[in-house]
């Protein structure tokens, strides 16, 4: 395992949308809490019905994302939120840096104020309290005593900065960045200037690199790919292509999107990027689908005030034979939008991908293949909402999490089981008989959708 790298190990979620609580916890955490180590490779699969909290985890490290990056919390979040609701999350992280382990503990609030006609500044939500708690390895293999720092936007609370020896010029500075944060709805802690403040003021309670590490791994190495995101390819107007690449000096990281009707415009300084992408799309999709390639064609060209740019257009080449790559299939498509994020993820063990509903329009098989490969090898972490079953076949039962019925306890991993079981005849023995104490479906039965197609239709004389 590499020697640096930020992993989450736990997720626990409250009151986000149809999730009263909820709870995800990697195999690996025990490992950590003994000892700080990473043994084995971090996937995890989420299975369950319709509407029973899958796609809310995934919005859920997709706020946390955008939190982490010192971003403004979405406005699409605010209809996810009641009033006086106090949605939050608690997330682990295990950190290493420098031969320094550390286990990071960051969990927030959010509180939603309505918004205020008259003001349109006014409203929406904003991060209420935020908590950061570290915990240092020590040369023994313990865990030395946790420190806390922390932060509550109430108006007769403050900062929790334990031992800070700051002057009454820094206090009022980091007052009124506690502002500034509620009215724009960023984190206080990933806020662009806390750090630079705390740095310059010696601040040295805590590891300061371990929160840059944590800002960066918000920023460059964790990627959600929503259903909203990938759902560009169904309408056939866009196809995102998401990439992390590395060179010497730089890491870049992102999406850029492709005009699948068209010619994309792409700076002249993201060409070679662009080129260097399709080049290791290309050599996985050479693998797992034979004789598929897609190539570039573009030109150069500048705009009305003399900025130079590259005119390009993406083919699909397969057996001789070379067409647009918007007539290619949706599942094509959808592969080749995340295969480089995928290369990151086998690769680098910081790199944390998070897709949501990665079986559509994947070959079963082929499906199973790639989450084998990503079990057996992969460095980074690999987090996946599902519908098709196949991967409890092949996965390690540790390794899946199912969705329940119980919106108190959303999340649940099937216990008691043997290694002779196969966990999808269980599965789905549970669906059909509720033979499992978790109640993992919230029954529905043929006859009655049968009755509502019939009162459907004749509610408009079908």
């Amino acid at each position: 395992m590499d020697n640096e790298f930020v992993r989450i190990t736990q997720i626990e979620l409250h009151k986000f949308k149809n999730v009263e609580h909820g709870v995800i916890t990697f195999c690996n955490y025990k490992n950590v809490k003994k000892g700080g180590c990473v043994s084995n490779t971090d996937i995890m699969a989420i299975y369950g019905q319709n509407g029973s909290g899958k796609t809310a985890m995934v919005e859920a490290i997709r706020m946390l994302k955008d939190i982490l990056s010192g971003e403004q919390v979405s406005n699409k979040y605010y209809y996810l939120l009641e009033p006086g609701c106090n949605t939050g999350m608690d997330i682990e992280f295990l950190v290493r840096k420098n031969h320094v382990v550390q286990r990071v503990n960051y969990s927030f609030k959010i509180e939603y104020q309505p918004p205020d006609f008259e003001d349109e500044n006014e409203g929406g939500a904003y991060l209420a309290e935020e908590v950061l708690g570290f915990r240092t390895l020590q040369e023994n293999g313990k865990w030395d005593r946790i420190k806390f720092i922390s932060m509550k936007q109430s108006e007769d609370s403050s900062m929790s900065l334990p031992k800070n020896r700051f002057t009454s010029k820094a206090l009022v500075e980091l007052g009124v960045i506690k502002r500034f944060a509620k009215k724009e709805s960023k984190s206080f802690f990933f806020y662009n200037d806390v750090l630079e403040l705390l740095n310059r003021n010696h601040y040295d309670y805590v590891d300061l690199s371990i929160i840059h590490e944590i800002i960066k791994f918000g920023r460059i190495n964790l990627f959600v790919i929503t259903v909203e995101q990938l759902g560009l390819i169904n309408i056939g107007s866009f196809a995102p292509f998401y990439f992390r690449m590395e060179s010497e000096n730089s890491i870049s990281s992102g999406g850029i999107p492709i005009n699948l009707f068209g010619e994309s415009r792409i700076p002249l300084q993201q060409y070679n990027l662009v080129t260097k992408m399709i080049a290791q799309i290309n050599c996985v999709l050479d693998a797992i689908i034979p004789g598929l390639q897609i190539t570039m064609k573009g030109e150069e060209d500048s705009t009305p005030d003399g900025r130079r740019y590259k005119k390009i257009k993406f083919f699909a080449h397969r057996y001789e034979k070379t067409f647009s790559l918007e007539y290619e299939s949706e599942g094509i498509k959808r592969i080749i939008s995340i295969t480089s994020v995928l290369v990151a993820m086998a690769n680098n063990p910081s790199v944390c991908l998070v897709v949501d509903e990665f079986d559509s329009g994947v070959f079963e098989y082929l499906l199973g293949q790639l989450l084998q490969v990503i079990d057996t090898s992969a460095k980074g972490q690999f987090i996946f909402t599902s519908h098709n079953l196949h991967a409890v076949e092949v996965l390690p039962k540790e390794k899946i999490i199912f969705s329940t019925a119980d919106p108190k306890e959303r999340y649940t991993t099937l216990k008691g089981l043997g290694n002779s079981n196969n966990l999808r005849d269980v599965y789905l023995r549970a669906v059909f008989l509720g033979t499992r104490e978790e109640n993992l479906y919230e029954s529905t039965d043929i006859t009655s959708i049968k009755r509502a197609f019939r009162k459907a239709g004749r509610l408009y004389g079908e």
